[in-house]
Order: C-alpha cells, then sequence, then structure tokens
C-alpha cells in the first residue's frame, strides 16, 4: 500500500461529501439507538442506547465476531435493571432486523438487476435461500410470541434431527428457552 498516494486523496477529498458522510452516519446511529430503545419498550432513553451501542462498537473494533455486542445487555444489566437474558434478546431481535433488512435490499436490488440482466444461478439460489433463512426465523419469533411451549417444542424436535455435535444439540433448547424468557 502506497501510503502518500492514501495521504494525497484524503486531503484531496471534497470536504462537503466527507461532512455529508459523517452526517448521515450520525443520524443512521440514532436511528439505530431510537429502534433498540423501541425495542426495550423505551425503558432505556436513545441518548443511553447511543452510548451504550457505540462503546459496544469500540469493544468489538478490538474483539472478532462482533463480541462487543455481548457489553450492551451488561450495561442493561447495571445501569438500567433489565436482567441480562433480555438484553441480549433485544440485542439479537435489532440484529435480526438488520438481517431482514439486508435481505429485503438484496431481493430489491436481484429484482432490478434482473429487470436489466439475468443474474448467475448461485446468487439467485443465495437470494432465495437468505430468505427461505429469514423467513423462517420471523415466523420462529412470532410462533414463540403467540405460543412459546409449541415453539420451544418445535427447537428441540428439530434440533434432535439436525446432524450437531452433542454439546450444541443439547444448548440449542437451551438457548432458545432462555431467548423466550428475555423476550417475554
Amino acid at each position: 500500500m502506497d501510503l502518500g498516494k492514501v495521504a494525497s486523496v484524503i486531503v484531496g477529498a471534497n470536504l462537503g461529501y466527507l461532512l455529508l458522510a459523517l452526517l448521515l452516519m450520525s443520524l443512521f446511529y440514532f436511528l439505530e439507538a431510537v429502534r433498540w430503545s423501541s425495542i426495550l419498550s423505551w425503558r432505556l432513553s436513545p441518548m443511553a442506547a447511543f452510548k451504550y451501542s457505540r462503546t459496544a462498537y469500540l469493544v468489538t473494533s478490538i474483539l472478532p465476531f462482533q463480541l462487543g455486542e455481548l457489553v450492551k445487555p451488561g450495561f442493561l444489566k447495571l445501569n438500567h435493571g433489565i436482567p441480562y437474558a433480555e438484553g441480549l434478546t433485544s440485542v439479537a431481535a435489532g440484529r435480526l432486523l438488520d438481517l431482514v433488512t439486508i435481505i429485503l435490499l438484496g431481493v430489491v436490488s436481484a429484482v432490478v438487476v434482473s429487470i436489466s440482466t439475468s443474474l448467475d444461478q448461485w446468487v439467485d439460489l443465495a437470494l432465495r435461500i437468505s430468505g427461505a433463512v429469514a423467513l423462517v426465523l420471523v415466523f420462529l419469533l412470532l410462533a414463540a410470541v403467540f405460543n412459546a411451549q409449541a415453539a420451544t417444542n418445535l427447537v428441540v424436535r428439530v434440533s434432535r434431527v439436525v446432524p450437531l455435535p452433542g454439546g450444541v444439540k443439547s444448548a440449542v433448547p437451551r438457548l432458545f428457552t432462555s431467548v423466550l424468557a428475555g423476550a417475554q
């Protein structure tokens, strides 16, 4: 990488575009905080959610695999008395909404692109599989809201059939039950 070239590009960047990008990123992060506050039924102010989210992002910058997200429920428990499982469920719900949004954007993009050109088969298949997974997750969450016991029984049955390592196979139903307890 040529650092001199990188520096010249940064120095020559249009300040208006940089300020616009900064404004849009700030708006996005604030709306993300508002969404998290609403997921938690407004027991957390959007400004507190913003502070916790940005701190979690800082931790995520240091740790792999988005592990900084696990800091958010800790803040909720320490500062607001919200149980860790409920906080973790709220973080998972936010990530699920992110996934659904990305899939919807992907589907819309695929439709727009497919109108003008034909998509490769593997891209089409990947979008279909992603959409199906998102629908299954949304259906499972809705089923859990309306009939938690039936949804838990379904997860137990599926975890028995799917070839998973022993420790994971027994952990899946416990994790699902814990997530449901946090969502209620």
